[in-house]
């Protein structure tokens, strides 16, 4: 600890308010020597004197002047200090003294502290804190300088060159903490240390950390040491030593050599992973290459760039590409090698109201997750899709521009759909015979609206391993359509549920391709199959295709009361509204040319035709078409009393009894055979405030099958066997449990999101996969939550023997032992295969600045585990222990 200032007191003009009694004598006094030596005229309260000094000193000479000879100021800069309980000023020695929360500020420094000792003329600050009754030290020095924060027992520092010395000092430096039992700093802002610790811990006594036995810290730059080891709850570990250290100390990013990790993989042998080099470019951009290679042959290659602009886009890309051999395959074999693609786009909702642009794609080879995927879900997932999308409104305008790009992937059988690209300008209904201030009601011809809409579409289904071959682009369907559409509302008066809708509108197609159809030979009654020949080439059609559409939409109510049986519910209310409308299409094959054509053909000695058109979305109707549909919805509602209402003004309360039940259905009348759509049922409800959701559907055929299944042109009803057909029926329920949030938080503490959270067995070298206990941090303020899902389906599409049945019980949830112990898990059970799902627990500990995950899958074809403690901070992510076995070990 550094000494007190020595008193002089023959040189003193000491000032102590309320300790003497001659208070006005001394007040007088201050009033009339401050000015002469440049101290300006304070104000002085009996709880906190506050002083500024300025740097222009005002030369007074009234008789009670000590000296005639104007002294100059030795201050370049204004300062200004407080103190809540006294302070001295020293007039002939420019020293100010401040007891009892003193804070000085001069220039771009900022001192607070229990006393501090300003030497004005030397430039020099001294600042300590004070031990109370109970022998605490508090009233520690704060020292701020620029970004540079000190927290100090005691110091001393030049304001003029900068040097400084500092005793038991705890900074910031980047992401860790410094502490230091005696700290240097010189005039070039470098500061040397001497027993000092590096630590990521933000407690002042912190878990663990680096001893230092000499370091030198670059502000801004770097930190470097000597030799120094790790210390964990207090117990030192010399064997975890290092000859020296280089800790990087800058917010700005650098290049740099990313250090791979070790790994044992029984099917790729021993490796080394994710090393590799680290490039910024730029203040928005990054980009890192790293690699992997394991003792049996097997290596990859990965290259990874994010971006940013603030509060316009961001996003990130990513490109694998790995050889996977397990030392009995074929290396030439090609399906070794596999590729992965994955591009993420985001563009911030305010950077542009009229245009957007966005990407989500993730495109492989289909043995890539198999092979390569760190997540169990990306192993279970056989269908990937990908999308690039651009859209463009011109505001005041009814016109808008839309392009996208879409790819999907099934990885079971490697077939490809790419839609790319995609494009539609459309033009928005507009009224050419309203009046831009019209009053009253509407004309008949002034609901006369008018319509633009245009579409491109390229489209080509292939495998994944030929979409870069230059043949297979030979086969890439282009087509573009327009039409106009005129259309218009009528509505009666007498009866304003009925809606009348005349239409009628132009379409034209313009292809690089067409298809016929012919049978492969003429021989008569016999089985021939039927070949379809694409045309390459480039043609038009067009069709204009009136129409009209008549709507029928009435709503029934029925309201229940009988407050006899319960008091609390004031009224049942059901609402049907059926619905009934008819569309109708003339033939204008007279009038227009024609793009159908028919084949006759024989099967199992029945003769049969089959119609077709020449194009995948042709222009017009090849015949007069029209439909018949017709539905009921149901709704029923309860009305009940609000609970512990004395006053009688609450609003009732509305409980679902069934939200949805309807049933729907068609007629086509110009069909030459099963002329009745299936009848389709949707019901939904809920119970206890929406705690448990009940999802209902089906559907029932009117027409009857034949003993291979297959459906005829027969009614079920006819054939004496009831109504309908049952065809499917689907039904699904949830149970969402969880606690209530925590009631208090303890002071400080923050939601965890480390990138090491539930992490996922089958993801031992990925740092974060999401889901694992329902969500992507862990919430300690809830303790626990639980989801139940139950399904059970029946498809029977033909015979009752071929029918299919799936009933599954899916569970998922977590809870908190204690604050710092968080449990998930993650399974379900198949009731038809009586097997369990695929089934995962993970175990999470918070160790303030460490943390511990342990995660397993403890039976099926990837029973695995992990298990890993680290510490949080990213600076130090390479501070960790491990042990794991992969799922691979498996196969």
């Amino acid at each position: 600890m550094l000494p007190l200032y020595d008193s002089k007191t023959d040189t003193k003009i000491v000032l102590k308010l309320f300790s003497r009694n001659f208070i006005s004598f001394g007040l007088l006094t201050l009033l009339i020597l401050l000015p002469e030596y440049g101290i300006s005229q304070q104000r002085v309260d009996t709880v906190q004197f506050q002083s500024v000094r300025d740097s222009i000193s005002i030369d007074s000479t009234d008789s009670t002047n000590v000296s005639k000879k104007k002294k100059k100021s030795v201050v370049d800069a204004p300062v200004y200090y407080t103190a809540k309980d006294s302070m001295e000023i020293d007039i002939d020695q420019q020293q100010v003294t401040l007891y009892g929360e003193g804070n000085l500020k001069y220039q771009d420094l900022d001192l607070t502290a229990d006393y501090v000792e300003s030497d004005l003329e030397n430039k020099e600050v001294y600042a300590r804190g004070r031990s109370d009754t109970s022998n605490n030290y508090t009233g520690k020095p704060v020292f701020v300088q620029k970004n540079d924060k000190y927290e100090t027992d005691s110091m001393r520092y030049n304001t003029t060159s900068g040097k400084g010395l500092i005793y038991n000092v705890r900074t910031e430096e980047g992401e860790g903490f410094l502490h230091s039992e005696i700290t240097k700093r010189d005039s070039t802002g470098h500061i040397n240390v001497k027993g000092g610790k590096y630590t990521t811990c933000d407690r002042e006594h912190p878990d663990f950390y680096m001893r230092l036995t000499k370091a030198i810290v670059i502000p801004e730059d770097k930190i470097v040491t000597g030799p120094a080891f790790l210390i964990v709850q207090d117990v030192p570990l010399p064997m975890l030593g290092i000859p020296f250290g280089f800790f990087p100390n800058t917010k700005n990013r650098g290049a740099g050599i990313i250090i791979p990790s070790y790994t044992d993989n029984k099917s790729k042998g021993f490796g080394l992973t994710r090393g590799g080099w680290y490039q910024p470019l730029g203040d928005h951009l990054d980009a890192q290459v790293t690699g992997e290679i394991y003792s049996k042959g097997s290596w990859g290659v990965q290259a990874q760039s994010d971006y940013k602009l603030k509060y316009k886009f961001s996003g990130d890309m990513s490109f694998n590409y790995n050889f996977n051999t397990y030392g009995e395959d074929d290396p030439d074999n090609p399906d070794n090698f596999q590729y992965s693609l994955k591009w993420s786009h985001r563009q911030d909702a305010k950077a542009n109201p009229t245009q957007s642009f966005s990407a989500n794609v993730d495109y492989s080879s289909s043995g890539y997750d198999k092979k390569n995927s760190h997540s169990m879900q990306g192993i279970i997932t056989n269908q990937k899709s990908s999308s690039i999308s651009y859209t463009k409104n011109w505001p005041s305008s009814p016109f808008n521009l839309s392009i996208s790009a879409n790819a999907n992937q099934n990885s079971d059988n490697s077939n490809v759909t790419l839609r790319l690209p995609t494009a539609s300008f459309n033009m928005k209904t507009i009224y050419p015979f309203r009046k831009k201030e019209g009053t009253g009601k509407l004309k008949w011809y002034e609901n006369i609206g008018l319509a633009y809409n245009s579409n491109y579409e390229g489209s080509l289904q292939t495998k994944d391993s030929l979409v870069f071959e230059r043949t297979t682009w030979d086969k890439y369907d282009a087509q573009f359509s327009h039409s106009i559409p005129f259309t218009i509302n009528l509505k009666t008066d007498k009866i304003k549920m009925l809606t009348v809708s005349p239409s009628l509108s132009f379409k034209g197609i313009m292809s690089n391709w067409y298809m016929e159809k012919h049978l492969q030979n003429t021989l008569l009654y016999t089985n021939t199959p039927i070949v379809t020949d694409t045309i390459r080439k480039i043609t038009y059609a067009y069709a204009v295709n009136p129409g009209i559409s008549v709507g029928l939409r009435p709503k029934i109510y029925g309201m229940f009361q009988n407050t006899r049986s319960n008091p609390n519910v004031i009224a049942i209310r059901h609402v049907i509204q059926p619905e009934a409308s008819f569309s109708y299409v003339p033939d204008m094959s007279k009038l227009m040319p024609i793009y159908y054509d028919t084949i006759y053909y024989s099967e199992n000695q029945v003769d049969k035709k089959l119609g077709y058109s020449y194009y995948r979305n042709p222009p017009g109707s090849a015949r007069q078409s029209g439909s018949v549909s017709f539905a009921l919805n149901n709704n029923v509602e309860m009305k009940l009393k609000p609970k512990n209402d004395t006053t009688g003004k609450a609003e009732p309360r509305k409980v679902p009894i069934l939200r949805t039940l309807n049933f729907r259905t068609s007629y086509n009348p110009f069909a030459e055979e099963f002329k009745w759509n299936d009848i389709s049922i949707n019901a939904s409800s809920s119970l206890f405030k929406d705690f448990i959701n009940l999802q209902l559907s089906g559907s029932y055929s009117l027409y009857d099958i034949d003993t291979n299944g297959t459906k005829i042109n027969e009614f079920y009803y006819n054939n004496g066997k009831g109504f309908a057909r049952f065809t499917n029926f689907h039904f699904s329920t949830g149970i969402d449990l969880k606690s209530g949030k925590a009631k208090t938080k303890k002071e400080g503490q923050k939601d965890e999101m480390s990138a090491n959270t539930y992490a996922d067995p089958l993801n031992p070298d990925y740092e974060f996969v999401p889901g694992y206990m329902r969500g992507s941090y862990v919430d300690f303020d809830i303790p626990w939550s639980l989801n139940i899902d139950y399904t059970w389906s029946v498809s029977r599409s033909g015979l009752v023997s071929k029918q299919s049945v799936i009933s599954s019980l899916t569970m998922n949830g977590d809870f908190s032992l204690t604050p710092n112990w968080k449990i998930g898990f993650n399974s379900g059970y198949d009731l038809m295969k009586k097997a369990l799902t695929p089934t995962n627990v993970s175990i999470y500990r918070d160790l303030h600045c460490w943390e511990m995950t342990f995660s397993v899958v403890p039976f099926g074809p990837y029973q695995s585990y992990t298990f890993k403690i680290q510490a949080k901070s990213s600076i130090l992510r390479d501070l960790k222990w491990d042990k794991k076995q992969d799922w691979y070990d498996n196969l």
